[in-house]
């Protein structure tokens, strides 16, 4: 005796292996943008660290020349020159008042 299967349950059976189908795929589907967030996120610190790891080597090529050691001087320990003036802010934040080009016409006039 021959045994057949009715549309009804071969529709059945399809719509049961579609379905398996298009939850495996949301599961995968979810796994991939994760995965490639994280992989954004990767890169965006590896870009990040390469300029720090760049300014850094520039920086040693430069360590002990007399450009720097006047720079460290200056920036650091505020050394002046002589025959220079040292001008100090004791109120920094004013000048984010100002525009670029306001605060480059006030130090023109500074510098007069």
């Amino acid at each position: 005796m021959r045994r057949t299967m009715s549309w009804k349950g071969i529709a059945i059976v399809c719509g049961m292996i579609m379905a398996a189908f298009l939850i495996i795929h949301a599961i995968l589907q979810n796994s991939l943008n994760q995965k490639t967030d994280a992989y954004n996120a990767r890169q965006a610190t590896l870009i990040d660290l390469q300029s720090v790891n760049k300014d850094l080597t520039a920086e040693m090529e430069t360590v002990g020349t007399n450009a720097y050691v006047e720079n460290s001087a200056r920036v650091i320990y505020s050394y002046v020159q002589k025959g220079e003036l040292r001008f100090e802010f004791t109120n920094p934040d004013a000048l984010g008042a100002y525009t670029p080009a306001e605060l480059q016409i006030l130090m023109d006039e500074m510098a007069d």
